[in-house]
């Protein structure tokens, strides 16, 4: 009985020291956002797209990612994520008689809120 008795304080003693409350640092990193192209700025000629390929990453999770385009016609497409990363190949053709100098901003968000931003500029020639 002695013997029962104390198998059942150590696997007591194991079962409480592991159940101590886990202590969680905040996140504080902002996802990454990278792009492979373009990069300098290209010229576009009226009716071809502009071909861009960016990788965003996040230490934890992604939860929203998104891109806008300041073309006048109010140009926002979101993007499905799941985990900590994604690639993204977007060829964009603007409308007729939009010109000039733009910029394309991809934006993600974490889990915890941290919002990261990063601007492709571009000209559309006529």
């Amino acid at each position: 009985m002695k013997k029962y008795l104390s198998c059942i304080v150590v696997i007591l003693l194991i079962t409480l020291s592991c159940t101590k409350e886990a202590v969680y640092e905040p996140d504080t990193v902002k996802p990454v956002i990278k792009v492979f192209y373009p990069l300098d700025n290209p010229a576009i000629d009226q009716g071809y797209p502009l071909c861009m390929k960016v990788l965003i990453t996040d230490n934890r999770s992604l939860v929203d990612v998104w891109l806008q385009i300041d073309d006048g016609h109010g140009f926002k497409k979101t993007y499905p994520v799941t985990g900590r990363s994604i690639e993204i190949i977007e060829k964009y053709t603007a409308p007729q008689n939009v010109h000039g100098q733009l910029s394309a901003w991809f934006y993600a968000t974490d889990d915890t809120g941290n919002m990261s931003a990063e601007e492709i500029r571009f000209v559309m020639n006529n």
